[in-house]
């Protein structure tokens, strides 16, 4: 999720995907109607009445069950990054003339740097986060005099079907970040275990849950208020 205290600044959320977040523009763009009251609010939801079957290399948009708020000015966005090919540094290598720099690294970079912050939602596979998001931290992390992910802040949400709640995800994933100087929330740190059991019949996620996420999602916010870009 990205959020931002100006027009021109974007939060990622990185939910395997990153999610943008800016600053609405009151007088161009009316903020949602939510039921919270001075909360702008950000609806993921995940409810499907039936399997979903996706053709070969066919896409769609899976609702999540998540229901939280971001604070009244901002918007949440997720940003894709499972179409992102491999990296390879011959791509930023000004010697190297036969591998162009795709356009989407180009847009996943320029999204980033645009971003007041980022929070990240990931699972855990195989003691460490999924090669996807691994991929577009490497993208994000080059060319090394222009690092999309330097100083801009971020979150971490992690979660498994175990007991652990991606915990070896989460630290993996925090110990890249750390090195591209992001400030990074501390205590408390969100590891939802078992999480196919924090959701109801209709697939959104239960109250309790709700409320320790929505805690974290308010720290997320003052992070970026104290650490503007």
């Amino acid at each position: 999720i990205s959020l931002s205290p100006s027009p021109s600044s974007l939060i990622p959320i990185i939910y395997i995907s990153p999610m943008r977040v800016k600053l609405i523009n009151k007088s161009k763009h009316p903020a949602p109607h939510y039921a919270t009251s001075g909360a702008a609010g950000m609806d993921i939801r995940a409810n499907l009445s039936e399997p979903m079957i996706l053709e070969p290399l066919g896409r769609c948009l899976i609702p999540t069950g998540l229901f939280l708020e971001i604070p009244e000015g901002y918007e949440a966005q997720i940003v894709e990054i499972g179409h992102l090919p491999l990296y390879n540094f011959d791509y930023d290598d000004p010697a190297v003339t036969d591998f162009p720099t795709p356009s989407s690294y180009t847009e996943f970079r320029e999204t980033i740097k645009a971003s007041a912050g980022v929070l990240f939602v990931t699972s855990e596979n195989n003691r460490t986060v999924p090669a996807c998001l691994k991929n577009a931290i490497d993208i994000g992390s080059k060319p090394n005099a222009d690092v999309a992910w330097k100083k801009t802040p971020a979150g971490i949400i992690s979660h498994s079907v175990g007991k652990m709640g991606g915990y070896s995800a989460q630290k993996n994933l925090r110990l890249a970040l750390s090195y591209f100087d992001m400030p990074l929330t501390g205590q408390p740190e969100v590891f939802l275990g078992n999480s196919p059991t924090l959701f109801d019949d209709n697939g959104q996620l239960i109250e309790s849950a709700r409320g320790f996420v929505q805690g974290y999602i308010d720290q997320l916010v003052a992070l970026i208020e104290k650490n503007p870009k």
